[in-house]
């Protein structure tokens, strides 16, 4: 047989991996249109790469190897995949990017679940909703076209969404009004202050050209209308819609030709046929208070128009146009803004607006309005509906029944509705579905839900402003202000209207606020929390900036191009389980862990953050604060344009200076990737090794431990005693199971509950552990012990405490867990007498096993007193292990 010259090269390849027992085949850019030899016996290959070749149809002899791991077959013609049901595939990650696939192969199906599947930039994703393709869900997207299956059940989306943003007191309110009402008469000095979001909806008639995707030659083929004379120059606003003649009147009073009727897309000679429709526009009013500013990440939605409002006699300062344009590209994906200069009958200012459009490429136009004396406005709303008309979203197919369900629950009437309620809506019970139609009410901005959280898995919000007005009056409460930002949960009582906001959903609306990084609870403590954008702009007498200026600190530096509002305030409140102590403030904090410090702090006028990291196996720790830095960059969508990072030299020089050279991160990856290895510092002069200037920012730590996860758990737990009243352990146990369940799947994990591991006490049957942590492939992980402990019972705690170490654990964990639920009048009092008992044990045997130690390590964990750690160390054949005591204070007075 012969071979082209690709299929000879892949066939010495496969040869190479065959002699040599290679894991990984490379058969990628070869121009194959098949494997020119067998492969069934590489069994052992556990990765292959058929990218940039010719297949068309997916080679049955890949698709039967049961071990392979990862396959990347991208950028080739396929228009099938190759999988048989029954068999046990071992792949983890596939790649079918950039093919020619017309629909979403069945037999991916036949894979485990977690296999995470790589399908952009192929036919089937053609035409759907974008919020749909970013979800990066097989599923979802699976459902979404199964429901469109027959016309019946599918409609057009024919809305668009505007959002004014802008500061305080720049007029919003009022250009809403104007837009839904021209008739409006703005009463000066009345006008109305928006606290959060308000949403108003309005109908408009607009042209559009007879074609895909909004014609639909069925609905809109009566209703077709010629444009003449369209560049024809005339300004008059007033014969604008002169230029769109009814077929009807064209032809002289005839009928529409069946001809243009039926057709898909009707063309008339030289002229472009267009239809007119109704649009709903659902226009946003966002409030201007900088402190809100933290929400907007979930409200700043794409395929939007953005009016951008600035008042000539109060903004003075190019960082409020640098922050709002670049947050609405960011966030907005680069839609349409118009940036408008409201009350131009009192104030007019100039700004340079060729600069900004050669910045900000989106910016449709520059407005001068005034709604008093409606100067400009007609402009703009003019220039509003011509770009509505080239929005390519509007028309998006949707199932009727999923619009049906948006209607009904905005007609509803009400603020928010519990899960059942939301379930009742939808007409179903199956949880794929009801997380599908759900996730894509959210991404439409209908309702507000976060069904994965286990606090908020029961509160639907259907009306965003009920949420985001709760926020400004606790924000804005003197008390809370007064307090410098901390509140408890029982003050809600007094601070919110408990007709809109009735007691029992005081605790999910500061949940809401959690998750939205505007506050978080005080680590250990039952519910307290801290809003860190009221906190004092000056650290504590207790901080002592100048100990993480010393020589050997490990120092790092972001700068911005604009300051994105609110983001040191989110990584306080993402790092809530690190702060050391009350050692935060509003532009800053101090992390620790049991080896090291580190300080973050913001300079609002250098729009820079610094981190400094003191102490041992500082990476772990600088590490941990820049992935939290990261995620917030991600979450607002960041571009590397908008922020520079800088490592700063630690040379001998470097090190005592007060300005120390920074060596940006993008020149050093710039110098590896020519293979110059060293960089001179501007300072000292002396070459540095680019591999060492990284290494230190580099953990080599694999965090394993779910400590911080199991006492996240236990904080949430103790926060809810209320509901523990009537609980037995066997249920305490559950419920600290459904909590911890969410926070371990983040590191891949799942917690089971009453495995059967190890022995029992008596060891003549397996033992059952409440708690078994897992890894995706079954492997144990760690354990959990609970128990209710009401005094100093030694038999009780002695039971628990050998039965973990001892009989559960058969495999040697490297830690365990034991949950003691205290249900004493006197916390400190049980938990002083525990410590006094564990440490009696210290340096004694129990069996094979020596205990060494007993550590109190609450202080570097938790904030608050409801909640104490303790750490045992102890061997066992050899090896060091370790045991976690979390005494979760769950007592209530009768």
């Amino acid at each position: 047989m012969k071979f082209t010259k690709g299929e000879q090269l892949a066939i010495n390849r496969i040869e190479n991996v065959r002699i040599n027992k290679f894991r990984y085949l490379d058969l990628s850019g070869l121009s194959l249109n098949r494997i020119p030899v067998d492969i069934s016996d590489l069994t052992y290959v556990l990765d292959i790469d058929l990218s940039n070749n010719n297949f068309w149809t997916f080679p049955k002899e890949v698709g039967l190897l049961e071990n392979l791991q990862y396959l990347n077959i991208s950028y080739n013609n396929l228009i099938d995949v190759y999988f048989e049901y029954g068999r046990n595939y071992s792949l983890k990650e596939l790649n079918i990017s950039n093919n020619f696939l017309n629909f979403i192969p069945e037999e991916l199906e036949y894979l485990n679940n977690d296999v995470w599947i790589i399908f952009n930039n192929n036919p089937f994703l053609d035409n759907l909703p974008p919020e749909l393709i970013e979800d990066d869900n097989l599923s979802y997207i699976k459902y979404y076209q199964d429901s469109l299956r027959s016309y019946d059940n599918k409609t057009r989306l024919f809305e668009t969404k505007i959002l004014l943003v802008g500061r305080g007191d720049v007029g919003k309110t009022t250009i809403v009004k104007k837009l839904l009402d021209e008739n409006f008469i703005v009463e000066i000095g009345k006008e109305e202050t928006t606290h959060g979001i308000n949403i108003n909806s309005y109908n408009v008639e607009i042209f559009y050209p007879a074609s895909y995707p909004h014609y639909n030659k069925v609905i809109d083929g009566e209703n077709l209308y010629v444009r003449t004379d369209a560049e024809s120059g005339d300004d008059d606003e007033d014969k604008y819609y002169d230029h769109f003649i009814h077929f009807s009147d064209y032809y002289n009073g005839e009928e529409i030709p069946f001809e243009y009727r039926i057709s898909d897309q009707p063309y008339l000679f030289d002229q472009s046929i267009f239809f007119e429709k109704e649009i709903k526009v659902n226009v946003w009013d966002f409030g201007g208070q900088e402190m809100l500013y933290a929400t907007h990440q979930f409200f700043l939605t794409k395929r939007s128009i953005y009016i951008f409002v600035w008042d000539p006699r109060t903004d003075n300062d190019e960082d409020n146009f640098e922050y709002w344009l670049s947050i609405i590209n960011r966030l907005g994906s680069e839609s349409p803004i118009f940036v408008v200069m409201n009350k131009s009958d009192i104030r007019i200012k100039a700004i340079d607006e060729e600069s900004l459009q050669n910045k900000f490429k989106n910016i449709v136009s520059f407005h001068n309005i005034s709604c008093s004396n409606n100067n400009g406005f007609d402009i703009l709303r003019s220039e509003i509906e011509s770009v509505i008309s080239e929005q390519k979203h509007i028309g998006t197919e949707l199932p009727k029944s999923w619009n049906s369900i948006r209607e009904n629950l905005k007609n509803c009437n009400k603020n928010y509705i519990s899960y059942g309620e939301f379930k009742e809506f939808i007409k179903t019970k199956e949880p794929d579905e009801i997380n599908y139609i759900a996730g894509f009410l959210t991404d439409l901005g209908d309702i507000i839900y976060f069904g994965q959280d286990y606090g908020l898995k029961d509160i639907v919000v259907l009306n965003p402003n009920w949420l985001t007005a709760a926020i400004y009056e606790l924000i804005h409460s003197l008390e809370i202000q007064k307090s410098r930002g901390a509140f408890k949960l029982e003050q809600l009582t007094s601070l919110l209207n408990l007709e809109l906001y009735p007691e029992e959903k005081h605790y999910q609306i500061v949940a809401l606020m959690e998750k939205f990084e505007i506050c978080f609870q005080i680590l250990g403590s039952h519910d307290d929390y801290i809003i860190p954008v009221l906190l004092s702009p000056t650290p504590p007498e207790t901080v002592k900036i100048s100990e993480f200026e010393t020589p050997e600190a490990l120092k790092y530096i972001v700068k911005y191009s604009f300051l994105p509002s609110g983001i040191i305030e989110r990584i306080i409140c993402r790092l809530n389980f690190y702060l050391e102590s009350e050692n935060y403030w509003k532009y800053g904090a101090i992390f620790t862990t049991e080896v090291s410090r580190g300080i973050i702090q913001l300079d609002r006028f250098k729009k820079t953050i610094m981190i400094s990291v003191i102490g041992n196996l500082q990476a772990d720790l600088f590490s941990i604060i820049k992935h939290a830095i990261d995620i917030v960059h991600d979450d607002l969508k960041l571009k590397d344009v908008d922020f520079e990072e800088f490592y700063i030299c630690n040379c001998n020089e470097c090190a005592v200076s007060e300005s120390p050279t920074p060596f940006g991160r993008k020149v050093l990856l710039k110098y590896l990737e020519r293979d110059k290895q060293y960089i001179e510092c501007q300072k000292s002069i002396e070459s540095i090794k680019i591999s060492n200037i990284l290494a230190g920012f580099k953990s080599n730590k694999n965090e394993n431990s779910s400590l911080r996860k199991f006492i996240d758990a236990a904080s949430k737990l103790q926060s809810r005693k209320m509901m523990l009243v009537d609980f037995n352990e066997n249920k305490v146990n559950i419920y600290y199971q459904d909590l911890l369940n969410p926070l371990l799947k983040t590191k891949g994990n799942s917690a089971k509950e009453q495995s059967l591991m190890g022995t029992s006490t008596t060891l003549k049957s397996f033992g059952q552990i409440d708690i078994a942590v897992e890894d995706t492939d079954g492997i144990p992980k760690t354990i959990f012990e609970g128990f209710f402990l009401s005094g100093l019972n030694t038999n009780v705690i002695k039971s628990h405490f050998e039965k973990t170490i001892l009989n559960y654990d058969t495999n040697g964990l490297n830690e365990k867990y034991l949950g003691v639920y205290c249900k004493s009048a006197n916390f400190m009092t049980l938990f002083e007498s525990y410590v006094s008992y564990i440490q009696s044990l210290e340096n004694t045997k129990i069996k094979d096993i020596e205990i060494l130690k007993t550590t109190d390590i609450s202080q570097f964990y938790v904030q608050g007193s409801e909640i104490k750690i303790l750490r045992t160390d102890y061997k066992r054949s050899d090896q060091k292990l370790y045991l976690y005591h979390l005494l979760i204070n769950i007592f209530l007075p009768q």
